[in-house]
C-alpha cells in the first residue's frame, strides 16, 4: 500500500475539512474547532491521490496525539490501514 502523508497549511486543506464537517453534521460550538486546529494539518494520499487528511498535536502527557482524522468516503475501506500506518509513524500514542 502505498500510502504518504504531507505537511501543508489548513487553507491547503480547506475543502476536505468542509467535507469532513459537511458529513459530521457540524455546528460550530468552539470545542470541536480548537481541538482540530490545535494540532498540525497533514494530507494523506494513495497512489498520489489526496484521500483525506489529520491533524498531530501534543497529548495531555506531552506525547503524540491525533486531534482528527478523515478518510474520504471513497477510500474508507483504506481507513484502518491507514490510521495504524499513522499511528506508527509519528508514534501516536493517543486519539
Amino acid at each position: 500500500m502505498n500510502i504518504t502523508s504531507k505537511k501543508v497549511e489548513w487553507t491547503a486543506i480547506q475543502n476536505l475539512i468542509d467535507q469532513y464537517f459537511s458529513e459530521l453534521g457540524y455546528k460550530n460550538d468552539g470545542f470541536h474547532s480548537n481541538i482540530i486546529f490545535e494540532g498540525e494539518p497533514y494530507i494523506i494520499e494513495h497512489n498520489d491521490e489526496t484521500i483525506g487528511f489529520f491533524s498531530l498535536g501534543n497529548s495531555w502527557d506531552g506525547g503524540k496525539m491525533f486531534r482528527t482524522f478523515y478518510i474520504l468516503p471513497k477510500y474508507r475501506k483504506l481507513s484502518k490501514r491507514v490510521f495504524q500506518l499513522l499511528m506508527s509513524e509519528f508514534d501516536v500514542e493517543a486519539v
